[in-house]
């Protein structure tokens, strides 16, 4: 069976060039060939598995342009829309040629609507659409700003049942599974455009990754140049408006001796700025920003020189936090908010100390009871981490989607 693995969005900085880098590998089994589609490629320093196909090989002066609208909000979203469309609509029509057997789709979000016109340049072909829930999680703040109001607002028009005819046209002309990591969000799509999605939802957790080169804190630290007997607390990856990077921050300012390392592109867009808010809350020398995309090489490093990995989120976020399965394949414990499924797993897997959303007290307070915690007490977060890799491994979500696919 051949199998096409396509992500639009896999050259952006975020989930999806680390996704498209490994999860490809994982899907490929001695019955199962994998090739990958995407818009331009992965993003820098990411290695795409053996089989690429690019819809737009764009260089040069067209490509420079391109970076440009990257960099700008309302841009970008605009961007995203013929992204998605063309790498789809490539897909389609490869499929349609009978090249492949599946389509899985990573993700679909945020422009579903566009998969569905994608979609009719084939009929009865089987298409595996995988669904974060940014859509049916929109962010929320006590303050938005004009960016997030006009975010949430294309939420809503994307969303709209004006696009009912198009999903019932698409779903009936092709067989398609969506696929979501947490029952939460599969309840909320399965209510999705008037049920549209109903009866056509799989709930499949994110697989952990335990085959990962785990780094000394000692050499880790020495190539970060960060000292040794500082308590490193850990923020990683994109931030988006579901992060709660503030009240990580405010928290640590009421604490000494602790480090803040952060690693990850901030896309001058609705998340936070985190160098922003460390100039205003930390101390010179008390925390480090690397603002670009970490590579998996990369990434290494910077679990292996933490203590803790802090994962904090806004009350209403009900998405999965893929950093807590980052964190369980590294060993790491965590320090996270007590929300929706995030703060439940944390808590029944004893993988680390939860704390208030929304509340720097609660979580210097968590922070401090890390700090007091034995050896022994440490290695059994680490256990719990173990546990936790082991329920949610990666060989079951590799089966479950390739069962979605027709391989199994």
């Amino acid at each position: 069976m051949k199998l096409l693995y396509v992500c639009p969005y896999a050259h952006y900085s975020g989930h999806h060039p680390h996704v498209t880098a490994t999860e490809p590998k994982n899907l490929s089994t001695k019955s199962v060939s994998v090739d990958v589609l995407t818009f331009c490629g992965i993003a820098k320093g990411d290695e795409l598995v053996d089989t690429s196909f690019t819809v737009v090989k764009s260089d040069g002066l067209v490509n420079s342009y391109f970076d440009l609208f990257r960099d700008i909000a309302l841009t970008r979203w605009l961007l995203l829309l013929l992204e998605t469309f063309l790498t789809n609509l490539k897909a389609a029509r490869l499929l349609a040629k009978n090249d492949y057997s599946a389509i899985y789709l990573r993700d679909g979000e945020p422009f579903l609507f566009l998969v569905m016109l994608a979609s009719l340049a084939c009929k009865d072909k089987r298409w595996v659409v995988s669904l974060t829930g940014s859509v049916v999680n929109p962010p929320k703040k006590s303050k938005p700003s004009l960016l997030l109001r006009l975010h949430n607002k294309a939420i809503q028009f994307v969303s709209s049942p004006i696009w009912f005819p198009l999903y019932k046209l698409g779903t009936s002309r092709n067989t398609f599974s969506f696929v979501t990591q947490n029952k939460d969000t599969n309840s909320k799509y399965d209510r999705f455009m008037l049920g549209i999605l109903s009866g056509k939802l799989c709930c499949i957790p994110l697989g952990v990754d335990t085959n990962l080169t785990i780094i000394s804190k000692d050499e880790a630290r020495t190539r970060l140049g960060i000292d040794r007997d500082k308590l490193v607390i850990l923020s990683f990856g994109a931030p988006h408006p579901g992060k709660d990077i503030e009240t990580v921050i405010k928290g640590l300012a009421k604490l000494d001796g602790i480090f803040f390392l952060h690693g990850g592109k901030y896309c001058n867009s609705i998340g936070d700025s985190i160098l922003d808010l460390c100039y205003k809350y930390l101390s010179e020398g008390s925390f480090r920003v690397i603002d670009r995309y970490i590579t998996e090489d990369e990434k290494k490093l910077f679990f292996g020189a933490a203590d803790i990995l802090a994962l904090s989120y806004t009350r209403e976020f009900a998405s999965t936090s893929s950093m807590l399965w980052e964190a369980a394949g590294f060993g790491l414990p965590v320090v996270a908010s007590n929300c929706n499924s995030l703060g439940s797993d944390v808590k029944s897997f004893k993988a680390g100390y939860t704390f208030l959303p929304g509340d720097y007290s609660s979580f210097t307070q968590a922070l401090s009871n890390f700090r007091k915690a034995s050896e022994l007490e440490v290695e059994s977060m680490r256990l719990g981490c173990s546990k936790f890799a082991s329920y949610y491994s990666l060989d079951n979500w590799r089966d479950s989607i390739l069962v979605l696919c027709g391989a199994v």
